[in-house]
């Protein structure tokens, strides 16, 4: 149960000065006041047969800290554990942002300019968290019955409330600077090189946690600003009367208190500082136009990001596969006084986690002994077919996507993930289809 409130609004000069200087400056203001509750419903009973060991071992995980159901071996006992237990957490969210910039971009030459522009934001944020046990504790965690409807005794399945169920908050302040510098050449009306240098900053952030212990304090962390330097340099360029587009960059990412959410507990996250990572990459595109009625092109990315140190070290950034390429072609040949356009396309992916701890068991909080939340290396073949009649407002159209009805998965994890049993998502099979369209 998502609720919030955002309000922005920002004012910019901008400055010509001739053909030499262009540049811009303004403040900004940002507010932001929001929550997010999160409901949770169990059945102990089967809660409690999830925790036998045995049963955890078939299924491919460790049983989580709660009795077994073995040690509830009686009826009497076994009637005490719930159908239905409730517990509810939520978290809260106000910022308050200011931001004043200026860019400015001079031309040095005619064929050399430089770009420079600095930001300052200034931050007052509260966090605030709340933990409710909704109808009592759970008999699996608080020992008896009794306990369970005892406010001090009770505990959760996966929380412990806060005192009177009520929210905690905390609040603090943050403010940094960045920047960028850009420079770039025209060798010639065909060839541009450009370089750049830029320094992004996540700011802090206040983490809270559930209580340790029924009617305790909810815990607050603060999470050191996110600092990356980004550095690139590439070239665009044209050939053959322009026929033939060549592009290509070359980049690295260094990241300082890289933030992410870790697991603490089933259900539970919390985001952290993981440390330093870095990422070193290539991106290029080719355009290639060798008659009207052909048109080929591609595109080649290579990306190595990689967590350098931290509990994260040598792991790769969730969704980010080391290699993509891509290429089609635009055919188009004149049938029946029209025109008939033949598209097909094929993209590729290298392997690809979903998570940062790449669903490593050591790094698991739910007891999850399956490394399967991860994508190996696939491609899709896609086809689309056209005619546009000459001088005519209609068009029919076909088209197939994943041609070869490749299997993949395109999400992992999910709710399920935060209690060791992961849900899939399957990514979309074959599918074709036709369409007809009239414009006026």
């Amino acid at each position: 149960d998502a609720r919030g409130d955002q309000y922005s609004q920002e004012f910019r000069i901008n400055y010509e000065g001739g053909e030499r200087l262009t540049a811009f400056a303004g403040v900004g203001y940002f507010h932001e006041d929001g929550s997010q509750a999160v409901p949770l419903q169990y059945n102990e009973r089967v809660s409690a047969a999830r925790a036998t060991p045995a049963l955890a071992g078939l299924l491919g995980f460790t049983a989580p800290n709660v009795p077994s159901i073995n040690t509830i071996n009686s009826a009497a006992a076994l009637s005490t554990l719930k159908l239905v237990h409730r517990e509810t957490f939520q978290n809260y969210g106000r910022t308050t942002s200011y931001d004043v910039f200026a860019d400015a971009t001079y031309k040095v030459t005619d064929q050399f300019e430089v770009s420079a522009g600095i930001r300052y934001s200034s931050d007052d944020k509260r966090s605030g968290y709340r933990g409710t046990l909704d109808n009592g504790g759970s008999v699996l965690t608080s020992g008896s019955a009794a306990n369970a409807a005892n406010p001090a005794t009770a505990r959760g399945i996966f929380l412990q409330s806060t005192p009177g169920g009520l929210p905690q908050y905390k609040s603090f302040s943050d403010s940094g600077v960045t920047y960028r510098v850009v420079g770039r050449y025209a060798v010639s009306d065909d060839i541009s090189l450009y370089a750049t240098y830029s320094r992004g900053r996540r700011p802090e952030v206040l983490s809270p946690a559930a209580p340790l212990a029924p009617q305790g304090n909810a815990r607050f962390t603060l999470v050191a600003a996110e600092i990356v330097d980004s550095y690139e340099a590439g070239a665009k360029t044209q050939w053959l009367d322009r026929s033939l587009s060549l592009e290509g960059s070359v980049y690295r990412f260094t990241y300082t208190n890289f933030q992410t959410s870790i697991q603490t507990a089933p259900g539970v996250f919390q985001t952290i500082s993981a440390g330093d990572a870095s990422s070193t990459g290539f991106e290029g595109q080719l355009n290639w136009r060798p008659t009207g009625q052909l048109n080929v092109f591609g595109t080649y990315g290579y990306n190595n990001g990689r967590f350098d140190n931290g509990r994260f070290k040598g792991n790769s950034f969730r969704l980010s596969p080391d290699q993509t390429l891509s290429f089609g072609l635009n055919f188009t040949v004149p049938v029946w006084e029209g025109d008939l356009s033949v598209l097909p396309t094929y993209t590729w992916q290298s392997r690809v986690f979903f998570d940062n701890d790449n669903d490593i068991p050591a790094l698991q909080s739910t007891g999850d002994l399956i490394q399967d939340e991860v994508q190996g290396a696939y491609g899709l073949l896609n086809l689309r077919v056209s005619y546009q009649p000459t001088d005519a407002n209609w068009r029919v159209e076909g088209f197939v996507s994943n041609l070869l009805d490749e299997e993949y998965i395109k999400d992992a994890g999910n709710t399920g993930g935060a209690f060791g049993i992961p849900t899939f998502i399957a990514g979309e099979p074959r599918y074709f289809g036709a369409s007809f369209s009239v414009r006026y």
